[in-house]
């Protein structure tokens, strides 16, 4: 099952190894990390979600989730050496989604058997561990592989297995705490029976107009429940969609056809930078987020093995991070979450990084990455 197309994904990668396989070195990996030295997280985690709450406060889901603090210029970790217990976690359960919405932190979960979970807690400091109400999911034994929080409404992203084949669907609530989802915005009569045949890759939306991703599709709504498909472009395979409200931008995030954007909300597609070719390689994008500078004009680009680019709106160019002595030159940088001047970035298999910029969207100075 379009193995490449799920490996780019670190959001789905944990879920569908525990829906098929559940497999105990995923969980030895897990316990591993809280062996690591005190107030430092492994250099080897995946991260599937960041979330800020509040500002100089961090939750990492990285199957086990960390909650750091900054102080300083350092960040305190839990759980750490000193702590044998997973404080954050339901019991015996894997994170492997995350999602903020207005003062709730939604967690998507997944036990050593397969069972999924969807959970929610209502309080900072955010745990999971107890008084997290229990959600239930749209359909029964469905795995959520992505979540996405708007304005108004929480996203689900999830996966059902039928025969040997993973069916996707995206479900929303404008009242989560209600356990009430919409259950059907992507109907048979739209995209066929049984449903998407590949992973949503994310949600954005400016005031009241949406958009998601499956495969090669970008879908836009203007009209909750129903999506349709945005065909200004012929996008590739789609790894990401992002939403600026203050400058009115949309981002298209793609495997291997570069970044497309949108400077007047989505009505029109005018705006592409093609994919950097690094050696023979041509470069795949993941994320973005932004801007990171006072102007409004540059924004962070994941990449997928190639660390982080940043991307200039006035100049319509990208350039890559060129610090080739520390691991994140070459990471698959998965997540960006931005905490005023502190930006920090997700990675695949490296660890999570922090950094302070400054207005014009570089490193402050004297400020350098530091691998959390």
């Amino acid at each position: 099952m379009k193995s490449r197309h799920l490996r780019l994904l670190a959001l789905l990668a944990l879920s569908l190894a525990a829906l098929a396989a559940c497999s105990d070195a995923i969980y030895s990996t897990i316990e591993t990390e809280k062996k690591t030295a005190t107030n430092t997280l492994s250099q080897t985690l995946s991260v599937f979600g960041i979330a800020v709450s509040p500002a100089q406060t961090y939750y990492v889901a990285a199957g086990a989730i960390f909650k750091g603090v900054l102080s300083g210029t350092t960040v305190s970790w839990i759980p750490n050496a000193s702590d044998s217990t997973r404080p954050w976690n339901p019991p015996g359960l894997l994170c492997n989604a995350m999602a903020l919405y207005g003062t709730n932190l939604f967690g998507g979960f997944v036990a050593q058997d397969g069972t999924p979970s969807l959970y929610m807690s209502s309080a900072s400091p955010y745990s999971f561990n107890s008084g997290a109400t229990s959600l239930a999911t749209a359909s029964a034994g469905e795995q959520v592989t992505m979540l996405g929080a708007t304005a108004a409404n929480l996203f689900v992203g999830g996966a059902t297995l039928s025969g040997n084949n993973y069916v996707y669907q995206l479900d929303y609530s404008s009242s989560p705490g209600s356990v009430a989802w919409t259950t059907a915005l992507f109907p048979e009569t739209i995209l066929g029976a049984p449903g998407l045949a590949y992973p949503l890759v994310g949600v954005a939306n400016l005031g009241t107009t949406y958009w998601t991703a499956s495969g090669s599709t970008l879908y836009t709504s203007t009209g909750l429940p129903t999506f349709t498909a945005v065909t200004a472009q012929s996008w590739g395979t789609i790894n990401g969609v992002f939403a600026d409200s203050a400058n009115n931008r949309v981002f298209v995030v793609t495997k291997s056809n570069g970044i497309y954007y949108s400077t007047d909300g989505g009505s029109t597609w005018p705006s592409h930078i093609g994919a950097d070719v690094v050696g023979t390689a041509t470069v795949g994008y993941l994320t973005v987020a932004g801007p990171v500078d006072s102007g409004g004009d540059k924004y962070l680009v994941g990449s997928d093995g190639f660390g982080y680019y940043t991307l200039s709106i006035s100049a319509g160019t990208m350039s890559r991070f060129g610090d080739s002595t520390i691991a994140l030159y070459s990471a698959s940088v998965s997540h960006i979450a931005l905490d005023g001047a502190n930006v920090l970035l997700g990675t695949n298999s490296k660890g999570l990084w922090r950094a302070v910029f400054d207005g014009t969207g570089a490193l402050a100075s004297g400020q350098s990455w530091i691998n959390e």
